[in-house]
């Protein structure tokens, strides 16, 4: 069964969302049957690459809002990542471009770490209130997810992947998406925001039903009760 996720490493909401949708594969029990693919997305193609301001000051300069506003949506953020289990540091973040983080993570994904990579780009963004425009800081975290460092640099040194991302951005444009965390089960049914996981539950155990019908063996429904008798050959 295949998921597909577009998100951005600067959305809290895509960081909950992954994390109650991985939730959920898991209490099915389909870990080793759900296949999670994740498409980039940019909710500000206009981020710098550096920047002095952080937190909630980052944020009410970015979205035109009150810093008593940033706050105040800061403070219920934090509670939700609380609630998953997440760690985060929200008056740290360093809210700079994330491009290069999702061709790097476009990379990962031909080494088959995308995921892991993921994971620790969100953790550094979140927690640790890293700049993912940062090269530096985008090879370490390549080099503790696993990757080679060298061929990492290379990617960042070019625009390797940079059409992959832009091609992703597209198709999500193309299904109206206009905001993230987005997700598509087998090119089907599509779900939008950070869904509660129950709501993940229900959603993936009906695509699962319907993609994986019971199949009958043998011809003759002998042995059986129906419409109030029995029938035994």
């Amino acid at each position: 069964m295949k998921i597909e996720v577009w998100s951005d490493f600067s959305c809290p909401f895509c960081y909950l969302g992954k994390t109650r949708l991985e939730k959920a594969v898991s209490h099915l029990g389909l870990q080793d049957e759900v296949e999670l693919e994740f498409r980039s997305f940019l909710l500000n193609p206009f981020a710098p690459k550096t920047t002095e301001l952080r937190g909630a000051a980052a944020f009410a300069k970015q979205k035109d809002v009150s810093k008593a506003e940033a706050e105040g949506m800061f403070t219920q953020v934090s509670t939700l990542f609380q609630q998953e289990g997440l760690d985060a540091n929200m008056d740290n973040l360093v809210m700079t471009s994330t491009l290069d983080a999702h061709r790097l993570a476009k990379y990962a994904r031909s080494q088959h770490k995308e995921n892991v990579l993921s994971n620790r780009l969100l953790q550094a963004y979140f927690r640790d209130g890293l700049n993912l425009a940062d090269h530096e800081v985008l090879l370490d975290i390549a080099e503790q997810s696993g990757l080679n460092r060298e061929e990492a640099k290379a990617v960042l040194a070019s625009e390797a992947y940079l059409d992959t991302v832009n091609a992703e951005i597209a198709q999500a444009r193309s299904f109206g998406v206009s905001g993230v965390p987005f997700f598509v089960l087998e090119d089907k049914y599509s779900i939008s925001g950070a869904q509660p996981q129950e709501y993940f539950n229900q959603a993936i155990e009906q695509v699962w039903k319907e993609s994986h019908p019971l199949t009958p063996l043998g011809s003759t429904p002998d042995g059986v009760c129906s419409d109030g008798s029995c029938s035994l050959n």
